[in-house]
């Protein structure tokens, strides 16, 4: 029965029965009930990590970051980074439980420490200039940009670093007072100014600035460029930049006061202004430690920047106290960054300057190494004029010219990754050279290689040197060549059959039959030949050229076959006849280009400059070697060393005079007849060199023709020996004009290549000033007879004396003014000077400068004027207005000094201030006497004020001080008791019931319920107090706590609210007592309010307490009417005549044998009134009690009660009515106390039931009829 009263399992047992229970239970001492086994407390349940005891169980869980097992006691790491890289930007390192983000280096994580932010450092300021130390306001010297400087819809040329943390365009900037863009003072309006902290900055005592350019290719220009890139995620290369740096700026006048704590701080930052000629962006870079102040002179720094007052920008919090913010904008960062994009131009030159320096850098990428190992040994110098140009071979014309004749080098060789060859150009009329026109490439205008020549060479001059101005660039990697290491190419030939013109001009004939060693050069790595094959002419004693092969042995070489139907041509074996027989056609290899220059000639240029051509003329071949070199030369066109009289030197060092007769020269011919292992011949299957050769071949000589020919004869050859020996052996007088022309040609070739032009040396500017005589000075040098001559438009005078010309003139306008000198001598060579005339128009001492000049290559270059300060304008021609650069103390007026004085002044200062170098200080009033301040005295901007100390206020005055009672204001702050000690102290407490709060200052209830537990039965607790209540059957003792049965027979006090006895009589039956209740509500308080009518006036019976005491249940009564309480005699009349409403309900009432001797005679009326009041009076306070049940509480009127009782409440007879003693008082309140009500159930059925009913009964109350009771529903 019952589970044997145990908890879980019962097993019955022979005699008895066991209790036991469920697995994670175990068995209490009692040996029935079951209690929880906390698993957790023993060896934490077996779990690795968190253990969670549960009824009968336990569970096992992991902390964040890690993964429960299979088993599920263990817990193993989870790997975030496996998972979207853990969220991290860049790299992912898993740890322990959890993982860690990290950035790539120039990145810093953000707050959430996943994302990674582009961050930009301080830039390393190397070798950087530094300025403005002690000074208060300053700016640097100018600092130019002759590519021009996007800023707002301008481009400007040159930069200011100013003291107070601004970088100025077009002007310097000293204003000290930060003001927003664009401002509506004129100055800042119309500025060009990038601030990164506009202040009032004093250097005198301590701090500085620098800044650096960086124009070229550095690393922090790269670096720089690459931030950009990344946060704008624009591709951007900065061409020009200019980085200043702010170091230890303390706040203006730190210099006056170096040691107020105020102004012992500094400022750090640094600003950027960066270009591409196209794009201009400012950075901004702050470090949070190093930005200590923000306020200066009472006003706050400015960040942004303006462009003459049409493009501006105020970051954020300018011109406020947040804007230290700027560089502390968020704790994780040691950086802060703040970038705009501050211009942008469309102008076609500022596009070009783009080009140009994308061009020079792109070159310095390409082609690093090979600019500066461009020597002579690879590119030949210009000829020094077109004559020679035109002869040497070396060169060929660029036809695509026709403002200028230009020659560019004929065969360049390759190096590296390009072929560089040289460029020359030459004035068309007189031939002139232009060195500024005359430059190497790194592609010839040519074939295959025209396209490069137009991408790295034409395009680059192009951008650089035309409205761009900044051909410096392109010369520095094309540097422009006046010919000074011109080596001229020395000529030597054969022809006819044969005759031979050596290098250094010697002419003889041999007539030698086989292959011979015509030249050879010993070279660095290499043996450069010309060897020629001969072969007897029909029908004479004569021989001719019928082969040639020359080039260098394990390299390339050229052979030509010559016959009677032209030429075979051969390229290192190879038959390249068919490929050359169009005029200009061209088979090019690294080391030789070979062409068709005319439909009888083929030339090959070898890449050490050696050309060789072959020629048919008249049906004999001819061959022309060129050769601009001396050393190491041997053959049969002589020892070549400037001197012809041991051209005939033997292979063995013997040297023939050069008188020698045909017959001895034609040994030493045939001793440089060649061997076949030094052949560069091919030769047909079963062919040597032997086969190609006559040793006893004797042919005609020189001397026995001369001696058999008259002087008639050989007038037809103007006595020519070579003409006449063609003459005279073949009869045909075309070949031997074609020998004598050929000779002649050669010659003039000869003397035209060595002939150099006069050489003019002067410099290459001519400064002229405007309001004076100018004079150019230059000399002429030439070994041949030469005339000067001046061309162009420039008004002026020569003159020469001792060998110096001068050119004088004075002119005004010469906008478009030119002058050239020119030298020609009786040769027809010709050399022109023309420098650069550089105008100075300045006035008022200005000085004249290229500096910012826009294109310095320009001619006439009409230069810039630095003016002295009281002076402005392109010539210095205007007065300076010194308030552009002064910005004044707001509301003084500024004032200029006009020229030539310089600068301005400020206006006198507002009270509070006083002036210091045109600035407006703030006077410290509080330095002298306190400022008359009884305890505080605090300076402010041009004021002061006073304050006092805690518990003391400031009186009327504005300076003394009285003694402050804090408890008087706001009690202190207290929300009870406030205790005030010595007025500058205060402490606060709380009223019986209360404790004091943590914040010192509020109080919070004491729950006496939870920790006295006073009351014997049920205790209930209130806003600083409680009280107790009995459960059904007791009622309240005296003490308030404890409870007492109620006693069959009840003696009942009725007392009035100031303890006046008015009755006393005992009930019969104390069940019947809490019965009867219900009926005394429904038979007296049903429509009538529990009121009773006396003497034509309507009573009020209120019940206030009913308490148990030794004298018995006293019930304490209040009787009014709707307009005032009653005194105690009325109240007795009353409570009498209702003491019968208690016997009319079934009560026998038992009379006292001694009444009161305060009673009236009519005592027993009283006794029925106050019993039948107390029934009406609990029969109200219930109804009261359903209506704030309902929420219908807390109104007041003079209305009499109205109920209307239709919807009877039935009480359970297990119910108990319990009326305390708590009362509110509220002097609005016509009913004076209110009683608090508590109803208590004793578990009845249908409870619910029962509160509806209530909650029914309640809702039929009127609003006007109480005030708010307290109801707890237990």
């Amino acid at each position: 029965a019952n589970n044997g009263n145990c908890s879980q399992s019962c097993a019955n047992t022979n005699g008895s029965y066991i209790c036991s229970c469920q697995i994670g239970y175990i068995l209490d001492a009692n040996n029935r009930s079951c209690n929880d086994v906390n698993e957790c407390s023993m060896n934490n349940g077996g779990c690795s990590q968190t253990c969670t005891n549960t009824n009968g169980s336990y569970t096992c869980s992991c902390r964040v970051g890690f993964l429960i097992n299979a088993d599920n006691r263990t817990c193993n790491d989870i790997n975030e980074c496996n998972s979207s890289n853990g969220g991290c930007s860049h790299a992912c390192n898993n740890t322990i439980g959890s993982y860690i983000c990290s950035c790539r280096t120039g990145y810093q994580l953000d707050v959430g420490g996943t994302k990674c932010t582009r961050y930009l450092p301080f830039v390393a300021l190397e070798g950087a200039v530094e300025v403005l130390n002690g000074t208060d306001d300053g700016y640097s010297s100018p600092i130019y940009s002759n590519l021009g400087f996007p800023f707002g819809a301008s481009t400007q040329y040159r930069a200011f670093v100013g003291a107070n943390g601004i970088i100025s365009f077009g002007a310097g900037w000293t204003a000290s007072i930060p003001q927003l863009f664009p401002s509506s003072n004129t100055a800042t309006r119309i500025a060009y100014i990038v601030a990164p902290f506009w202040s009032d900055n004093d250097l005198r005592l301590a701090g500085s600035v620098t800044y650096q350019v960086h124009e070229s290719l550095t690393n922090q220009l790269a670096i720089v460029s690459a931030f950009i890139s990344d946060t704008t995620g624009t591709k951007f290369n900065g061409t020009w930049m200019l980085v200043a740096q702010w170091n230890g700026a303390h706040p203006f006048p730190h210099g006056t006061n170096p040691t107020s704590p105020a102004l012992n701080v500094t400022n750090t930052y640094q600003a950027i202004v960066i270009t591409d000629a196209i794009q201009s962006y400012a950075i901004f870079t702050y470090n949070c430690q190093l930005l200590q102040w923000v306020q200066s002179q009472s006003k706050y720094a400015v960040v942004g920047f303006n462009a003459g007052g049409t493009n501006y920008t105020n970051y954020d919090s300018s011109g406020t106290a947040q804007i230290g913010s700027i560089a502390c904008n968020n704790s994780t960062y040691p950086w802060s960054n703040v970038v705009y994009n501050i211009g942008k131009s469309s102008s076609d030159t500022q596009n070009l300057r783009k080009q140009c320096l994308s061009n020079y850098t792109n070159d310095i990428l390409k082609f690093s190494t090979i600019v500066g190992s461009l020597t002579t040994s690879i590119l030949q110098p210009c000829p020094c004029s077109r004559r020679q140009a035109q002869v040497d071979t070396r060169f060929t014309k660029d036809a695509r010219r026709n403002d200028f004749e230009c020659y560019y080098q004929s065969k360049p060789s390759k190096f590296r990754n390009a072929y560089p060859t040289r460029y020359c150009c030459y004035d068309k009329s007189n031939g002139a050279l232009f060195p500024r026109l005359s430059t190497p490439l790194l592609f010839p205008p040519k074939g295959a290689m025209f396209s490069d020549y137009q991408t790295y060479d034409a395009s680059f001059q192009k951008a650089c040197c035309g409205v761009a101005g900044m051909c410096n660039l392109y010369f520095e990697r094309r540097a422009p060549d006046n010919c000074s290491h011109y080596a001229p190419q020395r000529r030597a030939i054969a022809n006819g059959d044969p005759h031979f013109t050596t290098l250094d001009g010697m002419t003889y004939t041999f007539n030698g039959w086989g292959e011979y060693k015509v030249f050879q050069q010993q070279q660095l790595d290499s043996t450069f030949l010309l060897q020629a094959r001969t072969a007897p002419i029909v029908n004479t004693s004569a021989t001719q050229f019928v082969g040639f092969a020359f080039g260098s042995k394990g390299s390339d070489y050229v052979e030509v076959q010559a016959h009677d139907n032209g030429f075979t041509i051969l390229f290192n074996g190879g038959n390249i006849t068919n490929n050359l027989t169009i005029v200009n056609s061209l088979i090019s290899s690294d080391m030789v280009d070979i062409s068709r220059t005319d439909n009888n000639s083929v030339t090959s240029i070898f890449a050490n400059g050696i050309s060789v051509t072959i020629s048919i003329v008249v049906g004999l071949p001819v061959f022309q070697l060129a050769v601009s070199t001396t050393e190491n030369i041997t053959g049969l066109l002589g020892n070549y060393n400037g001197n012809p009289n041991d051209d005939f030197k033997f292979p063995n060092g013997t040297v023939l005079l050069p008188n020698s007769t045909d017959k001895q020269l034609y040994i030493f011919g045939q001793s440089y007849q060649i061997v076949e292992s030094e052949s560069l011949f091919t030769y047909p299957g079963g062919y040597s060199a032997a086969n190609y050769s006559n040793t006893t071949y004797l042919p005609a000589f020189l001397e026995d023709v001369l001696a058999n020919v008259s002087a008639a004869f050989k007038a037809t050859c103007n006595n020519n020996p070579s003409c006449i020996f063609d003459y005279a052996l073949t009869g045909n007088m075309a070949i031997a004009n074609a020998t004598l022309g050929t000779i002649t040609q050669n010659a003039m070739n000869n003397i035209i290549a060595f002939s150099f032009p006069p050489t003019i040396v002067g410099s290459e500017m001519f400064l002229i000033n405007t309001s004076i005589v100018s004079v150019y000075n230059f000399t002429v040098n030439s070994s041949n007879v030469f005339t000067v001559s001046v061309i162009g438009s420039l008004n002026g005078s020569l003159t020469q004396n001792n060998g110096i010309y001068s050119f004088s003139t004075i002119n005004s306008n010469l906008s478009a003014a030119t002058v050239s000198f020119l030298a020609n001598d009786t040769l027809g060579s010709a050399t022109m000077l023309t420098p650069q005339l550089q105008i100075c128009a300045c006035m008022n001492g200005g000085t004249c400068t290229k500096d910012g000049v826009l294109n310095v290559d320009q001619n006439p270059l009409t230069l810039n004027c630095q003016c002295p300060p009281a002076w402005t304008g392109a010539f210095c021609e205007v007065d300076y207005n010194g308030c552009l650069d002064l910005v004044c103390f707001p509301g003084v007026q500024c004032m200029d000094v006009p020229a030539p004085g310089k600068g301005a002044n400020c206006g006198p200062c507002p009270v509070g201030y006083t002036k210091v170098d045109n600035k407006c200080e703030d006077i410290n009033e509080c330095a002298d006497f306190n400022g008359n301040c009884s305890q505080f005295c605090n300076n402010t901007a041009g004021s002061y004020s006073c304050s006092c100390y805690s518990g003391y206020y400031l009186n009327s005055d504005g300076k003394t001080c009285n003694y402050f009672d804090l408890c008087q204001v706001n009690n202190g702050g207290c929300s009870q008791i406030c205790t005030s000690i010595n007025g500058n102290y205060k402490t606060c407490s709380c009223m019986t019931g209360y404790q004091l709060a943590s914040d010192n200052s509020s109080c919070t209830d004491i729950n006496e319920c939870e920790t006295i537990k006073p009351c014997s039965h049920d205790c209930f607790n209130t806003n600083g107090s409680y009280y107790c209540s009995c459960k059904l059957g007791s009622l309240l003792n005296d003490d308030n706590r404890t409870c007492s049965a109620i006693p069959e027979k009840l003696n009942i006090v009725l007392v009035t609210l100031s303890g006046y006895t008015v009755d006393t009589f005992t009930l019969d039956n104390r069940t019947k007592f809490i019965n009867t209740v219900q009926q005394i509500f429904q038979t007296y308080c049903t429509g009538r309010a529990c009121s009773r009518q006396v003497t034509n006036t309507q009573y009020f019976v209120i019940i206030r307490s009913v308490q148990n005491s030794a004298a018995g249940i006293v019930i304490t009564l209040q009787v009014q009417t709707s307009r005032a309480v009653l005194s105690d005699a009325i109240v007795t009349q009353v409570l009498m005549s209702n003491k019968g409403m208690l016997m009319l309900a079934g009560f026998t009432v038992e009379e006292p044998d001694t009444q009161p001797s305060t009673l009236s005679s009519n005592v027993i009326i009283a006794i029925i009134i106050v019993v039948a009041a107390a029934a009406i009076a609990i029969a109200l306070i219930i109804i009261v009690f359903l209506a704030i049940l309902f929420k219908k509480c807390c109104c007041r009127t003079q209305k009499k009660y109205e109920t209307n009782m239709e919807n009877e409440m039935s009480l359970k007879k297990s119910e108990k009515i319990v009326i305390g003693n708590e009362a509110a008082t509220n002097s609005d309140d016509q009913f004076g106390e209110v009683s608090s009500i508590h109803i208590i159930y004793d578990e009845p059925a249908d409870k619910e039931a029962s509160i509806s009913a209530n909650e029914t009964m309640a809702s039929t109350v009127s609003q006007t009829v109480v005030s708010c009771n307290e109801i707890t529903v237990l």
